[in-house]
């Protein structure tokens, strides 16, 4: 698991190239790369056996003093996509008691789902934000917040299909471990932790058009689709 942690991580470097064409190759072989061993671990635990082991991990995914929602959507998308659970800890500043709370957003899962959520989190908060600028500048708060949302609905369509294809390839003991570990997560995390009901977030106005735009280039992004015969500037998205 290490191993493969490892190359995800150099992968994740090259995913973050100025260069995208580069940075296209690097994240498509980071999701198959993931793909592949999240099949390969499920068969071997499914043989063996084996029960992984999971924890509750207080280094944060990421902090926040403003809930950002494209950003609270993306978390949980890519945490449930592989098998984590995901809770928010807010922090007050004593020495500043009107300051807003820190929230930290933390996972719950094995050591390599977490280490995986990690990595598609960075990488994609920066890819989405590239997009964003290419496409929103100059146009206001609203459009930039439609288009990111646009963009995450997208990665999410975009990561069922890869799921579905990459499931093609798991017996159906390994599906059954695949399948059952965001609820095993979950139900750990609220055993070990008590926490308080979620509360309902604050919809923004939503500028339809752009949101639209931003689904395009959410669906875009080159996750799960294997490496395209052609490359080009335009890969992950215009």
């Amino acid at each position: 698991m290490q191993d493969i942690v490892e190359k995800i991580k150099k992968l994740r470097a090259l995913a973050t190239s100025s260069n995208e064409e580069e940075a296209a190759t690097a994240a498509a072989l980071a999701e198959k790369l993931i793909a592949k061993y999240r099949i390969e671990e499920a068969e071997l635990n499914a043989s063996n056996n084996i029960e992984e082991t999971i924890n509750i991990y207080t280094d944060p995914l990421y902090d926040t003093f403003r809930i950002i929602q494209w950003k609270n959507d993306l978390a949980c998308i890519l945490a449930k996509h592989y098998g984590c659970g995901i809770y928010v800890h807010s922090t007050k500043d004593t020495l500043r008691p009107s300051a807003n709370k820190q929230s930290s957003y933390r996972l719950c899962g094995t050591q390599g789902d977490v280490a995986i959520v990690k990595f598609m989190f960075e990488w994609l908060v920066n890819k989405i934000e590239v997009l964003c600028k290419r496409n929103c500048k100059g146009k206001g708060h609203i459009a930039s917040n439609s288009f990111c949302l646009g963009a995450v609905t997208g990665i999410n369509y975009q990561l069922s299909l890869a799921y579905a294809e990459a499931k093609k390839e798991a017996s159906s003991s390994a599906l059954i471990i695949l399948d059952s570990k965001w609820q095993k997560a979950n139900d750990y995390m609220n055993t070990a932790l008590e926490l308080g009901k979620a509360k309902g977030s604050n919809k923004s106005k939503v500028d339809r058009s752009m949101y639209d735009n931003g689904y395009d280039a959410g669906k875009n992004i080159n996750l799960g689709k294997g490496l395209p015969e052609k490359t080009s500037g335009k890969l992950l998205g215009n």
